[in-house]
């Protein structure tokens, strides 16, 4: 996979297909006070990693899921409905909206999935996401109940201890118990089995567009970079560390976006696009899993796609929306589409492995 431009000087791919380069700050608010959406947002400098693995910070009130891998062919116990390891794994919560969270492969090659949740939610289902990158092609789980681990512990882990053939039969009911699925927040349990650190994977598949998209709702005070600073309002909490997941709509199917490189300071996300997904008249929106706290983008249109272009990277450039100016706040100029736009290089702040970099 391409890693990239070097931060700072990437050409933006405006909201309707035009380029352009550089500009003046983006946040600059003018008398009518609404942002300027008319020029690329200020060059922002690498972010070399503080550590060369990942440490898996969670956010505040969350806890770190781990799933194994039990549907491709290459595992082992394994229900064998995958030729190829998932995209990532659903985390799905049955109450109110079933909102997901996208699990991502905890470092390349490795079985196991993870994502951070709300730990408020102790019942979940799984499920994987596909070639497709849907998720709803394929059948969910039954109900894993973890109220007895969650919240009182920051991490647990779900894998299968069982054979080969009856993995399907305890993967509807969600049977937990000896030869059955292993539910715990005990890390030595795993013994072996558990993955060594390392580098995330980076690989992109033939078929697919991959779009780095860069958190938009945190307050630039705080990162160097444009954010609406609606994050905290919302959700409770200052970021970074930033959520692991969000949920694209407005394709063939919901999608998930997910934090590239996990060591609590990383803005970045990335999509796998089907390329035949990627039409003129396609539009894509960026969600936190739980649309009942209000964080979203507007519908961005894709721009046409340039021959040999593999990659997009998209930053918002507005000003924040949190203040008086912003009625309603937060649902004012973050939520013009003109206030993002698309690049052909990292924009900034990244390294190698958060969106990538020379």
């Amino acid at each position: 996979m391409s890693t990239g431009g070097s931060t700072g000087g990437a050409g933006n791919v405006g909201p309707f297909g035009g380029t352009t380069t550089g500009g003046t700050t983006a946040s600059s608010v003018p008398t009518a006070g609404k942002p300027s959406y008319d020029a690329a947002p200020p060059s922002v400098p690498d972010a070399p990693p503080v550590d060369p693995n990942e440490t898996f910070t969670c956010s505040p009130g969350t806890v770190r899921i781990h799933v194994r891998d039990i549907w491709s062919i290459a595992a082992n116990p394994t229900m064998g409905t995958m030729t190829t390891a998932p995209l990532s794994v659903l985390v799905i919560y049955p109450t109110g909206s079933w909102p997901s969270y996208g699990a991502r492969q905890d470092t390349a090659n490795c079985s196991w999935y993870s994502v951070c949740a709300p730990n408020t939610l102790t019942r979940f289902e799984i499920k994987p996401v596909g070639a497709d990158a849907c998720g709803g092609t394929s059948n969910a789980s039954g109900t894993f109940d973890a109220s007895s681990l969650i919240p009182t512990t920051n991490e647990i882990w779900l894998d299968y201890t069982g054979p080969s053939s009856s993995v399907a039969a305890d993967y509807q009911t969600a049977t937990v118990g000896t030869q059955h699925f292993r539910l715990t927040s005990d890390e030595t349990a795993l013994g072996t089995e558990a993955c060594p650190q390392g580098q995330p994977d980076q690989t992109l598949p033939s078929g697919y567009i991959k779009v780095h998209f860069r958190y938009p709702w945190a307050d630039p005070q705080e990162t160097g970079f444009a954010g609406s600073a609606c994050a905290k309002s919302k959700l409770g909490y200052d970021v970074p560390p930033y959520p692991t997941s969000l949920k694209v709509t407005g394709l063939a199917c919901e999608m998930q976006a997910l934090l590239e490189f996990q060591d609590g300071q990383c803005p970045w996300y990335y999509v796998l696009i089907p390329t035949k997904d990627w039409t003129s008249t396609a539009n894509i929106t960026f969600r936190y899993p739980d649309d009942s706290l209000g964080l979203w983008t507007p519908n961005l249109p894709l721009p046409a796609l340039t021959p040999g272009v593999t990659e997009y990277w998209i930053g918002y450039a507005g000003a924040p929306d949190s203040t008086a100016v912003s009625i309603p706040t937060c649902m004012d100029g973050s939520q013009d589409p003109l206030s993002s736009f698309f690049y052909t290089a990292n924009p900034g702040p990244g390294h190698a492995n958060c969106g990538g970099s020379t």
